[in-house]
């Protein structure tokens, strides 16, 4: 039998080449074939140069690429409106899917949508942007939650204990923003851990309290996330500010802390309870109030805590992962 073909269309920079390459893992698990086209450059007659950019040109070097690989199907995970879908099923009989991470954020379905008449599937990890778009676009929309890489998320091995250095009782990874500043000041009195940009500056985070719970005013690389969330105790996890009018969408740190085995303190989302279950398999919030009382009670009830870790990873680890992303994505042809 054929194996299916997947070129795997998006920008293989920072942490997006790590997630296009665990994505493709999942397809290649399912017995695919798998090219991952790097579109970053694809507007430039010198791919080097940060110049001469022409939309034409990128659009160009795709349909070569399609025409040159013959995919069955080709899989865009793009920020932007960037390509030109009509132009691509002109030339090409094949299937084409988008796929969001951003939902109600995403520029692609702000405003004019009638560019989702000339692909075939749109996946979405927001349950309200599906309910947005099923009354107009119907079957080729639809709700998937992110998959995770279970050899690169996964527990500490003990033979090689995590550096003390990532190690600590609660973390958070992401920069800071006035919604995280603002929830993450109820926990200066606790053993708190913040990775990523803008902790350390005042300019973000005015409490010099909180400034002090800074491991470094970095972004964070996969790697050291798996190393974070490995070695804390619990990973705290609040909404983006964006997002936050729409209560939705599970972050890929939500499946990467549990696959990792960190008890997942993480704000209630739409999607939450359909995925993990609330008090047994995660802790979940809605205010930074319930988010301060969940941490006061698991800081102490450590037994409890270790059980829903537990069932978080098991969960995580039997239901998320990306060959299952990608079969249920081969079932919608």
């Amino acid at each position: 039998m054929k194996k299916p073909r997947i070129l795997l269309v998006g920008r293989q920079v920072n942490w997006m080449a790590t997630q296009l390459a665990h994505v493709a893992g999942g397809f290649i698990a399912n017995g695919c074939a798998v090219k991952i086209v790097n579109y970053h450059g694809m507007d430039r007659p010198v791919r080097f140069l940060p110049f001469g950019k022409s939309d034409a040109l990128r659009n160009r070097r795709l349909r070569e690429e399609v025409r040159s690989w013959n995919p069955d199907l080709v899989i865009f995970i793009v920020a932007r409106r960037i390509f030109h879908f009509d132009e691509l099923r002109s030339s090409y009989s094949g299937k084409i899917m988008a796929v969001d991470y951003d939902g109600p954020n995403w520029p692609c379905i702000k405003g004019d949508t009638e560019w989702i008449k000339d692909i075939d599937i749109l996946s979405t990890t927001s349950r309200y942007s599906a309910e947005q778009l099923k009354p107009r676009w119907g079957d080729k929309i639809h709700y998937q939650g992110h998959g995770v890489d279970c050899g690169f998320f996964r527990p500490p091995d003990p033979a090689a204990p995590v550096p003390p250095k990532y190690r600590a009782e609660l973390s958070l990874v992401g920069r800071a923003t006035p919604r995280r500043v603002e929830f993450c000041s109820r926990l200066t009195g606790y053993p708190l851990a913040l990775w990523g940009k803008r902790w350390s500056e005042r300019k973000y985070c005015p409490d010099a309290a909180l400034r002090a719970h800074s491991r470094g005013s970095f972004n964070v690389d996969w790697k050291t996330m798996a190393r974070i969330q490995q070695g804390s105790g619990m990973v705290l996890n609040i909404l983006q500010d964006g997002l936050a009018p729409w209560n939705t969408i599970l972050n890929l740190q939500v499946f990467n802390a549990t696959a990792c085995g960190a008890a997942l303190l993480t704000e209630n989302v739409r999607e939450l309870p359909e995925t993990f279950e609330p008090g047994h398999e995660v802790l979940a919030f809605s205010s930074p109030e319930e988010m301060e009382e969940l941490v006061k009670r698991y800081s102490v009830d450590r037994k409890e805590l270790a059980k829903i870790a537990e069932a978080g990873c098991r969960r995580c680890r039997s239901e998320y992962t990306q060959k299952q992303r990608a079969r249920e994505v081969l079932g919608w042809l």
